[in-house]
């Protein structure tokens, strides 16, 4: 019994301090507060529904000849020995290998100023240099202005390579411009080579602004990285003698990156690569700063803790000119992928918590100040007739349970695997249209039924009265 007493005490003791404080919370609540917390939930909403989309990164490899040794039958003997692919992953100190550390130093695995493709060719050439297909009349006056030397046929081999790779974007979405039309000249003893990079080209796109081209003569690629670098090598002899100790990079900082501000799941990614190219491929590799997994997708692909690539030369050639889809999975960068998605998911918890806390509290602070505006007058309310406030609190109950009744029956039949086929075509206008309706006709129907609760009936004597005044007047 006294267990009973203090328990009671202590129970009303609580209860008074909680509704003293929601009161508080609800003379102090606004719209503002509730509006700011709604548009930081949005935002942060649509950042960690980002961050766990899987991306694809694109990259199209271009090898042409437009000036290169043929044999009497005019067959190319032209040989790319290796294609080497680079990614930089930064990991954010998530994971740590210093191997790793000693190979980006040494430029067999990393291109100089970045990362992106490395082609090495094949140790001896033999045949004629004879022009090609390639070297348009265009083509040939944009190499003589910008080397200052006019192409003849005592000239040595000229190579083209492109190299187009589509960028992630960043949860901070800002991307460098680079123009593309400026060409870089860089001038040896024994080759020269021209070199653009950019995301930005002179072009009326007609309004298609965005849309990636491999091509920068068909619009603008403001999405993705385009490099170009033609080789122009001087002395023939160099061709036959040394070609294999020449590597032909085409580096940059911002193709195949990805960190913790890329707007992607950082744990994975479906990586496409397409090679295109008029000369011989005997292998290419694909390299990583980080472990990957991949499975073997494609007829003898050979993978390795940190990359993959395909050295069967029969096999690569078979496949050039289609492109190569694999769904590349990075277990390190995983773990980063984790600690962003716990830091984001805790911030829009918090975030979609106060918001609906403050709209509560606005809330009910509104339903408050219009009981008290519209509040009955006693003399009202006890005219009331309590058949009809009870009908009226009977609609409002069977609503609601209809409701959570129709809502049970859909998750029992989805527990019990329960399966109707239905027609696609519209479906979701019309569930909208059919939606609407009923609550458009709730509405009004709670509306009038309401009007009719809280209207006190006419009482058959002041009726009487009231009759009778009209007939005296």
């Amino acid at each position: 019994m006294i267990n009973t007493f203090f328990s009671a005490l202590i129970a009303i003791f609580f209860l008074g301090k909680s509704t003293k404080d929601v009161n508080e919370k609800t003379r102090n609540s606004s719209w503002f507060r509730t509006s700011v917390y709604f548009i930081l939930t949005i935002i942060f909403g649509i950042v960690f529904y980002k961050s766990y989309q899987v991306k694809t990164i694109v990259n199209t490899i271009d090898i042409k000849t437009l000036r290169g040794f043929e044999d009497s039958l005019h067959h190319s003997k032209d040989t790319v020995k290796n294609i080497s692919i680079y990614n930089n992953f930064e990991t954010w100190g998530s994971y740590y290998n210093q191997y790793f550390d000693i190979a980006e130093n040494d430029t067999n695995y990393k291109a100089t100023g970045g990362f992106g493709v490395d082609i090495k060719f094949a140790e001896k050439v033999d045949g004629f240099a004879r022009d090609r297909e390639g070297l348009t009349n265009m083509l040939r006056e944009d190499i003589e202005n910008q080397t200052k030397k006019s192409i003849d046929s005592y000239s040595g081999s000229i190579f083209n390579f492109k190299f187009f790779s589509t960028n992630i974007p960043s949860l901070i979405h800002v991307y460098p411009t680079i123009r593309y039309d400026i060409p870089k000249t860089e001038k040896g003893p024994l080759y020269t080579s021209i070199e653009r990079a950019g995301n930005v080209h002179d072009y009326d796109a007609d309004g298609k602004i965005g849309i990636s081209k491999s091509d920068p003569s068909k619009g603008l690629f403001v999405d993705g990285l385009l490099y170009q670098k033609t080789l122009i090598i001087n002395d023939e002899d160099f061709v036959r003698k040394e070609l294999s100790s020449l590597k032909m990079g085409m580096p940059h900082s911002l193709a195949n990156v990805m960190n913790i501000f890329t707007a992607g799941d950082l744990s994975q990614y479906t990586y496409c690569i397409e090679l295109k190219s008029d000369m011989y491929i005997e292998s290419m590799d694909v390299v990583y700063n980080v472990p990957i997994e991949i499975p073997n997708q494609i007829e003898h692909l050979t993978t390795y803790a940190n990359g993959f690539g395909i050295r069967d030369a029969d096999i690569l050639n078979k496949i050039v000119g289609q492109p190569m889809m694999f769904l590349v999975k990075l277990p390190s960068m995983a773990n980063l992928q984790q600690i962003r998605s716990l830091v984001l998911t805790a911030i829009v918890t918090a975030f979609l918590s106060l918001f609906f806390t403050n709209l509560f509290y606005r809330i009910r602070k509104g339903a408050m100040e219009f009981k008290r505006k519209h509040n009955l007058a006693f003399s009202v309310r006890r005219k009331l007739n309590r058949n009809r406030v009870q009908s009226f609190k009977i609609y409002l109950y069977t609503i609601v349970l209809s409701f959570l009744i129709i809502l049970l029956i859909v998750v029992i039949m989805s527990a019990l695997n329960f399966v109707f086929l239905i027609d696609y075509n519209n479906l979701v206008w019309r569930i909208i249209r059919i939606v609407a309706c009923i609550t458009a006709i709730l509405i009004v129907l709670t509306y009038f039924i309401y009007k009719h609760a809280i209207t006190p009936p006419i009482d058959k004597e002041e009726q009487k009265m009231s009759n009778n005044s009209r007939k005296n007047k």
